[in-house]
């Protein structure tokens, strides 16, 4: 029996719906979910790869693939984030003047292509700051979610990222502002899975990597 995986990942910044598309879609049509990154984070060591403990710290990030990618099953796999959101969390704290380690992060990626798990096909979960922060509050901040990661130039610098990588690859872009119901269930699920199957979809590892690149504006 051939068996056939395709992983769709859903980025973007955080109380945008990414999760809430995630359990609608697999709900209603019997989709693998796969959780997003810091779910499996404490059972990551870090290494040092690098001097910089800021790369360490993307690498146990990236490192955690190794174990969604034990989680994927036959069909398809909805993963909340991807590396994607790892590589726009470099560009928002280089753009904030945090700290620089695009060239470093690039390095890094590279050696780990054929450990990291590379969707074949990518969305952008995205809605307005106020709308993210209200729907933080409403929760009461259950994630926990740092200042940082809740700032307005953090998600706008996140934002531009996804939207530039998003355009490169032919992603999807969902926006989440208006209530998500069953019927744009469906039409996602048509925009997105339907017109997928129809499609061939090629891995290019080295057309990814230079998207990153580019993103990164390196």
């Amino acid at each position: 029996m051939q068996v056939i995986v395709m992983m769709i990942s859903f980025d973007g910044n955080v109380y945008v719906g990414k999760t809430t598309l995630i359990k609608s879609l697999s709900q209603r049509y019997g989709f693998s979910t796969i959780d997003e990154h810091s779910f499996f984070i404490n059972d990551i060591q870090q290494k040092d790869y690098y001097e910089n403990e800021y790369v360490n710290t993307q690498a146990r990030y990236l490192d955690v693939d190794i174990q969604r990618g034990k989680l994927l099953r036959n069909g398809i796999n909805l993963l909340d984030r991807s590396f994607v959101s790892v590589s726009a969390h470099v560009y928002a704290i280089y753009k904030l003047g945090l700290v620089d380690i695009r060239s470093s992060y690039l390095e890094l990626l590279v050696s780990k292509v054929g450990e990291i798990l590379i969707p074949d096909i990518f969305v952008f979960v995205s809605c307005e700051y106020e709308t993210s922060r209200a729907r933080c509050f409403e929760s009461g901040n259950r994630k926990q979610t740092g200042d940082l990661y809740l700032s307005e130039q953090y998600f706008r610098f996140v934002k531009i990222f996804n939207v530039n990588f998003i355009s490169m690859v032919n992603g999807h872009v969902i926006d989440t502002e208006s209530i998500f119901t069953d019927t744009s269930c469906v039409d996602m699920y048509n925009r997105i899975v339907l017109n997928s199957r129809n499609k061939k979809i090629t891995k290019d590892t080295v057309a990814m990597i230079d998207n990153i690149r580019n993103c990164l504006d390196l």
